[in-house]
């Protein structure tokens, strides 16, 4: 192989730029309102993992990424992270998503993948709904596995994808629906007209321990709750979405994601890698995070929880999985050893000795998930909330966590996630929240 061969992986991101059109709106008064779509699907905040080897950051330019690296001995990586924003009114659709395959000897000594952020396949007919964003990996590493090993200089790459509008959804977001993803920050929502409004909240997931060890000790997903609201015009709600939980921090401490994510660490090892606890969503009538709240548990009207932090120990290739954000119950961590050094730790069962009010518990493995009550410790997902008396048609979905029928508890044990925030699907990656006018 010559020293200075160069890998040309077209991956370009072609993003479609659509015609912004009229649609009409007649409100419940009898006006109309004239209001227009619009299409704007774009890539931002690339983040590179430190972990890299050193590279020139990628440059976003025009709907295309690049970037050029080299690669001197196996074991070496160079992965970044990057969100595709849809921030039109339009509903959109992945059309095609093309890379090149390596060949030859870079089929020899590289891998190189493409997904999204939590490792899930891209694929087309992927949906981007209007006002979300999706985060995409990239990741090329020099492979462990090789007899004898080569110099890699000047390999070249770009990023493809492209999305089209969903023409049967394209007016939808003009109709009464109001979308809030994680900011860390509160917001205020003043109700516009008096009726009927779905309100859905969707928790966080935990952090993960290992990039290379995601399928095995991941974090927790989020929880989601539903229920339907009678509410009068000029009424606030506050609404508090839970941050995802801190990924892979060895040494430091790991801070727990927004609104009641446990922390994790800081620990003496090298080869702990710990993670901290997705936060909880919660809507209410009182201002404030949920741990502020104690008091005034009246006026909390709605919580789904968000899960546990994972753990990992390279030495003795085992750990913890983190909980998931669970329902009138937080689900515990799941322990994947016998090993000795780890034997002594017991995934506990929720109860309200055990917990805090809207608070995960922090230790030096891994943080566990916020909720109504926070999760248990060694990463044990928080419990979600649907006690609000006026809240009608409500329930609770969480991943492999304890049902109930009853109608103040009612949960839903489901195996359904998504990284786009889906109607009786748990959550992967940040937390959010959906008001809907419905009357």
């Amino acid at each position: 192989m010559k020293k200075h061969s160069k890998l040309l992986l077209v991956l370009l991101l072609f993003i479609s730029i659509g015609f912004a059109y009229l649609t009409v709106n007649v409100d419940i008064a009898g006006t109309i309102a004239f209001k227009d779509n619009v299409w704007d699907i774009h890539m931002e905040d690339i983040v590179v993992n430190e972990e890299s080897v050193d590279a020139e950051t990628p440059i976003i330019n025009d709907g295309e990424i690049s970037f050029s690296l080299s690669m001197n001995r196996p074991g070496d990586i160079y992965e970044f992270y990057v969100d595709v924003v849809n921030e039109g009114t339009m509903d959109a659709i992945l059309d095609s998503f093309t890379t090149t395959s390596l060949t030859g000897d870079y089929l020899t000594y590289l891998d190189y993948s493409v997904s999204y952020y939590s490792n899930k396949e891209i694929k087309k007919g992927d949906i981007l709904r209007a006002g979300l964003k999706e985060k995409i990996k990239v990741r090329v590493s020099y492979k462990y596995d090789v007899d004898e090993y080569v110099q890699l200089n000047n390999i070249n790459l770009t990023l493809s994808i492209g999305y089209v509008k969903i023409d049967n959804q394209a007016t939808k977001y003009n109709k009464n629906i109001w979308n809030f993803d994680s900011k860390s920050e509160e917001d205020i929502f003043t109700v516009p007209k008096t009726g009927t409004y779905r309100l859905e909240t969707w928790g966080a997931q935990g952090g993960y321990a290992h990039t290379d060890y995601i399928s095995q000790y991941y974090g927790g997903y989020g929880a989601y709750a539903t229920g339907e609201l009678t509410l009068t015009e000029g009424t606030k709600l506050y609404i508090n979405v839970g941050e995802e939980g801190k990924s892979q921090c060895i040494r430091y401490k790991c801070t727990g994601g927004y609104n009641g994510g446990g922390d994790s660490g800081p620990h003496d090892y090298d080869y702990h890698y710990m993670a901290s606890g997705g936060g909880a969503t919660h809507i209410a009538t009182s201002t404030g995070l949920l741990k502020t709240l104690s008091a005034q548990t009246s006026n909390i009207i709605i919580v789904s929880s968000g899960g546990g932090g994972s753990f990992y120990r390279t030495s003795g290739q085992d750990g913890l999985v983190g909980g998931a954000g669970g329902g009138y119950t937080g689900t515990p961590c799941t322990k994947n050893s016998t090993k000795q050094d780890i034997a002594h730790i017991t995934c506990q069962e929720q109860t309200e000795e055990n917990t805090e009010f809207g608070l995960g518990k922090s230790n030096m493995l891994n943080g566990s998930g916020g909720g109504y009550r926070g999760g248990t410790l060694y990463g044990g997902g928080g419990s979600s909330y649907i006690g609000y008396s006026s809240l009608q048609n409500k329930v609770i979905y969480c991943y492999g966590c304890t049902a109930s029928e009853e109608t103040e508890t009612k949960t839903v044990a489901t195996t359904k996630v998504s990284e786009t925030p889906t109607s009786n699907y748990v959550k992967i990656g940040q937390g959010y929240a959906r008001i809907t006018y419905v009357d």
